[in-house]
This record gives structure tokens, C-alpha cells and sequence, in this order.
């Protein structure tokens, strides 16, 4: 299913989601060729590699903080 988002610039964006569980899947802007794809929808995302990143002057400031955080073994 698509939802259509205007945002504040008056810009359409398509919003791709599942018509069952309703989990979001991927957005492109009207009429634009890159499409985002939703990082939780991929099962093969450990095997890709970071391209670009976009809204990142919003990101919060421990993003890119987590090698020095412990980190726990599957259970």
C-alpha cells in the first residue's frame, strides 16, 4: 500500500507499507528515481554497506558513538 505525505516544503513523498502487518517498507519523492529503502525490512542488511546518509545534521549527537559501548551476546 502507498500513502502520500506532504511535507512542510509542500513536497509529496510516497510511503510504501505493508497492506497486512502495515510495517513500513520503503519512500520516494514524488517523481525522484532514489527510493529509501526501511533498514528493519531487510533481512539481508548485514551484508550491505553504508552509500550515503541523509538527515544526519538531526542525528543525536551518541549516534556514531556505539564502538565504545559494551555490547551483549545474543541469548
Amino acid at each position: 500500500k502507498i500513502y502520500v505525505k506532504t511535507g512542510g516544503s509542500g513536497r509529496k513523498r510516497l510511503q510504501s507499507f505493508c497492506g497486512t502487518c502495515g510495517a513500513s517498507l520503503f519512500s520516494q519523492g514524488e517523481g525522484e528515481a532514489t527510493i529509501g529503502i526501511r533498514w528493519g525490512s531487510i533481512r539481508q542488511r548485514m551484508a550491505l554497506t553504508l552509500k550515503k546518509q541523509i538527515w544526519r545534521r538531526s542525528a543525536a549527537p551518541w549516534v556514531c558513538a556505539f564502538q565504545d559501548v559494551p555490547a551483549m551476546a545474543e541469548e
